[in-house]
Order: C-alpha cells, then structure tokens, then sequence
C-alpha cells in the first residue's frame, strides 16, 4: 500500500481532480487530506465525493510543512508520497519511484519529472546555497561552463531532466518516501511555513547518510502557482525569508549576506537583459518571476 499525503488550501476543483485521478490510478491506496481552513467548499467535497479519504480538517492554517507533518503522523503505509493540491496524475507511472525507494535503502528521497499544464518540463531540481553556486549563477559566468558541468552546478533549468540522477533537493510538489526514513529524519520543518521547506528537508535527509534522486520513470502534472496562491509581495518575502533563514542556519550569517548580495546583483543583470530583450522565456517560473520583479527585489531587504 502507498500513501498519499495532500494539503489543501482553497483549491476545491484541482483537488477534486487530483483526486479522481489518484483514484483512477492508485485505488488501493491510503489517502489523506489535510485543509488548512479551506472557505471554499473543499472539505465538503472530500467528504461527499471521496468518503475512503481520511480528511483532517483543521480550523487554522499552519502552513504546508506542519499539515504534511500532521499526515505522516498517522499514514499507515511504509512508502508516502507528498503531493501538491494542484498536481495531476497523467499515469501510474509513480509505481516506478515507489519501486526505486523499495528497492535501494540508501534513496531517502525521491523527486518525479514534474509537467506544467501543457506537459513540457517543469524545472524541479535546485542546488543547496554556497558563494561558488550563487556567483556563478547571478553572474552569468556559469552559462559558459560546459553543459554536462553546467547542469551538474547550477541544476534548475540546465538540470537533465531526462537522466535519473542524485541531486541536492527537489521541488516539494511531489516527493516519495519511505516510513523509516520520516522516522528516523523527522517531517518537515515548521519554521519554514512554505517554501524552501523542500530543500531544508532534503539538506536533513542527505546529511543523514541518504541519496536524494530525481527520476524521470515517474510523470506529475504540476499546474504551477495554483495552490497556496497568493499575492505576489507575500510569495517572494516568504520565499527569500526561508532561504535566508537556511543559509544562516546552515552556512553562517557572514557567507548568508555574501549570497543575499550576489542575488541581488543577479536579480538586476536578469531583469536588465530581460527589458534589453536578451532574455525570452515562456516558462512559467521565469514569467512569473519577471511580471512580479519589484516585488522579488524587494523581499531580498526583507529580514
């Protein structure tokens, strides 16, 4: 048996058809919804159209970290897969990383090939901070490493998302499992109340003695910015304030400002080249980072 392990917050129609497919695919398995105090209807629906779904209701919004944390506290099966509200199961294809984490103790972690809404490739794989990582990156300088090398050091979208591959940390839209390793490691941590919990996590589970892995065996569509959405200004100081938070927790205060300087200076060269026209994208992550800059470069001041 696996279990499935869902927070919601306010996405009543991606749920429902995350979901369906979970059912679809996976009918045998144990699946368990947390809503973080959903005024949208969501946990009358979980109630009416799933009723073998455990739902935990709660009556306050703790964040992602501490309603996953509430879930593997009661899961029954040896092997959890987190997922996002709005994810979507194309397949079953999530047997495959189930297998990989049966079969090899020393995975701790596993990351699927996330899909955005039209399936091309979602960026899903990070680096764990550090001054070389940072300069390279916000400099440009890396983009003339070679691209194996490239790949290997600055991930993210240069990442080989064709490969199975060890990597720092990836994204928390859909991560697997196994019960012994959330026993041994602990849940995610509940100071970070969303984003960068992800990477915190994996940066505890690697420390430990486990691999994490991404595998492309597996296929998720993650139709992003659709869960926990909100505005733009809180997203951004959330996310650089975990970062920050991380950084100076794992690598000092002293490195941590070097690295909040070197993103600064990359925020401003990107966002240059992207007004002089140098830079075009259609992926999601970059659109959305570029329609919201001000408020990206303002939360970098954020403490």
């Amino acid at each position: 048996m696996i279990s499935f392990i869902i927070v919601n917050y306010n996405t009543k129609d991606l749920l429902k058809r995350l979901l369906t497919s979970i059912k679809k695919f996976f009918s045998d398995s144990e699946v368990i919804v947390v809503d973080n105090a959903s005024i949208d209807g969501s946990q009358d629906m979980v109630t009416m159209d799933f009723p073998s779904v455990k739902l935990i209701p709660n009556t306050e919004n703790k964040g992602f970290a501490y309603a996953n944390n509430q879930a593997m506290g009661i899961a029954g099966s040896d092997v959890f897969i987190l997922i996002n509200s709005d994810a979507e199961l194309i397949d079953d294809s999530l047997q495959q990383a189930v297998s990989l984490i049966r079969g090899n103790k020393d995975y701790g972690l596993i990351g699927c090939k996330l899909l955005n809404s039209d399936t091309s490739t979602q960026v899903s794989v990070g680096r764990f901070p550090d001054i070389f990582y940072a300069f390279l990156s916000n400099t440009g300088l890396g983009l003339l490493l070679p691209s194996g090398l490239r790949g290997k050091i600055l991930a993210g979208r240069y990442h080989d998302y064709l490969k199975q591959s060890e990597v720092d940390w990836v994204m928390g839209a859909c991560m697997i499992l196994r019960k012994d390793v959330y026993s041994k490691i602990g849940g995610l941590n509940t100071d970070y109340f969303m984003f960068s919990e992800d990477m915190e996590w994996c940066y505890r589970i690697q420390q430990a003695g486990y691999k994490i892995v991404y595998t492309p065996l597996s296929r998720v569509i993650h139709h992003f910015n659709k869960s926990g959405a909100s505005g733009a200004a809180r997203r951004y100081e959330l996310m650089y304030k975990n970062y920050y938070t991380f950084c100076n927790t794992y690598l000092g205060k002293t490195r941590s400002t070097v690295i909040r300087i070197l993103n600064i200076i990359g925020l401003l060269l990107r966002y240059t080249a992207y007004k002089a026209g140098l830079i075009k994208t259609d992926d999601p992550f970059l659109s959305y980072w570029f329609s919201n800059f001000r408020q990206a470069f303002k939360a970098q001041f954020k403490r």
